[in-house]
């Protein structure tokens, strides 16, 4: 299991990450964007560290949905040491488009 320090996940551009290591580590930073969310389905995006550990993650939803109780976020890392995945589910009754960027931290 990874050493995750501190996890910040946030409905703005802003993205906070703390390390404990943050002088032997770099950062790893994608965008990703599903435009179409059906009511009820999830969109499941990962980013990982290769062969390296996995320190930290965070995500930051870049553009908040109309309605602010539309996205169930959580984060975690399911699959290795190595893979941080933020599972976003739509429980509104319509359609939301998700754009959002996830950060891990390597060493």
């Amino acid at each position: 299991m990874p050493n995750v320090v501190k996890f910040v996940g946030a409905l703005s551009t802003s993205l906070l990450l703390f390390s404990a290591n943050a002088s032997a580590a770099h950062r790893v930073t994608r965008y990703f964007d599903q435009p179409d969310v059906r009511a009820g389905e999830a969109f499941s995006p990962m980013l990982g560290c290769g062969n390296e550990e996995l320190i930290s993650g965070g995500y930051a939803l870049d553009i908040p949905p109309a309605n602010p109780t539309a996205l169930v976020v959580s984060a975690s890392y399911p699959f290795s040491d190595h893979v941080w995945q933020v599972v976003v589910r739509n429980d509104s009754s319509e359609p939301v488009a998700v754009q959002m960027t996830l950060v891990v931290i390597c060493s």
